[in-house]
Order: structure tokens, then C-alpha cells, then sequence
């Protein structure tokens, strides 16, 4: 596996498959919420500053807000589960940890997830089924987690992920 990020051609490939998934949707609202959060995930994927976007996920919030029913997890809920799940992954392809094991461990940081609605979340997060925040929230934890810990033995990445991220609910949870 490598850490290469994937090519424009790829991300715009993955964009189109996001799209072209929407219109399967059969209410207009779920539509349009998903084909924004692609869009921001691509965007974001691609390298465009977080301010560029703010107008793309506005008009997602306001889609949201305006449709009965929304799920939307509050914003700093959703970023420290976007957290979790970077972990995990992090965990299960960064410091050989087997998946369960990394699932059972991420999810002892949070009060509020169970390992297996994290690994739930987790897919979610990865397929653009939360809030695009949570998604670039995640991106941003594993690219941080990349930078600080890939130079360490998998040993130290996991104990050190684990501390950095368990310093990250505890401040969380203070506020």
C-alpha cells in the first residue's frame, strides 16, 4: 500500500461515481445534500482551502435545515467521531493493528460510540455519508497522524495516536 495521494484524474472519477449515486436518490433534498458533500469532499481532497468552501457548506446547512428529518450530529460531536475513525484506520493500516482490536480501542476514547458504531461511522465517513466536515476533519487527522507518527515503529504509533487523540476527547469533553 502506498501513500500517494491519488490523481486528479481518479478524484475526478470518484466525483463523477458520487454524482451519478445521487440521482438515485429519490427525494430532492437527499440529492442535493449528497451531491454537495462530494463536491466538498473533492474539493477538499483536491487541496482548496477550507474558506473557498464555506459557501458550498453553507448551502449544505441550509439544504439540512430546511428538510424534515435531518440527522445531523452537532459539529463538534461529529468532528471527534471523524477522529475515532481516522484512528482507526490509522491504527488498522499504519500500525499493523488488527481491525477489531483497533475498533475496541478507538471507541474507549469516546464515551458516546461502541466499536461496532464506530466501524458504522467510520464507513460512513469514508463513502461521504456524514457531515463534510466530519470528512475533512478526518482527512486532516490522518494526514496529521501520517506526518507525526509514520516515522516511529508501529509500536510507538500506536501508543502515541492513542495518547494524541485521547488528549483530543479530554480537552473535548472539558468544553
Amino acid at each position: 500500500m502506498t501513500d500517494q495521494a491519488p490523481s486528479l484524474e481518479s478524484e475526478l472519477t470518484i466525483l463523477e461515481a458520487e454524482l451519478r449515486a445521487t440521482l438515485s436518490e429519490k427525494e430532492h433534498a437527499v440529492r442535493q445534500i449528497r451531491a454537495l458533500r462530494a463536491t466538498v469532499h473533492y474539493l477538499t481532497r483536491i487541496g482548496f482551502a477550507a474558506e473557498l468552501l464555506s459557501p458550498f457548506v453553507s448551502a449544505l446547512g441550509d439544504i439540512q435545515k430546511g428538510s424534515e428529518g435531518s440527522n445531523l450530529k452537532p459539529l463538534m460531536r461529529a468532528q471527534r467521531h471523524a477522529a475515532c475513525a481516522a484512528t482507526v484506520d490509522y491504527l488498522h493500516h499504519h500500525a499493523d493493528v488488527p481491525l477489531k482490536e483497533a475498533l475496541s480501542l478507538a471507541s474507549r476514547l469516546t464515551d458516546d460510540l461502541d466499536a461496532r458504531q464506530l466501524d458504522d461511522l467510520r464507513k460512513n465517513i469514508r463513502k461521504n455519508r456524514s457531515r463534510p466536515e466530519a470528512r475533512a476533519f478526518y482527512d486532516k487527522c490522518m494526514k496529521m497522524f501520517r506526518e507525526l507518527f509514520d516515522s516511529l515503529s508501529p509500536t510507538l504509533r500506536k501508543t502515541a495516536v492513542l495518547r494524541s487523540v485521547g488528549k483530543i476527547m479530554d480537552r473535548a469533553n472539558l468544553g
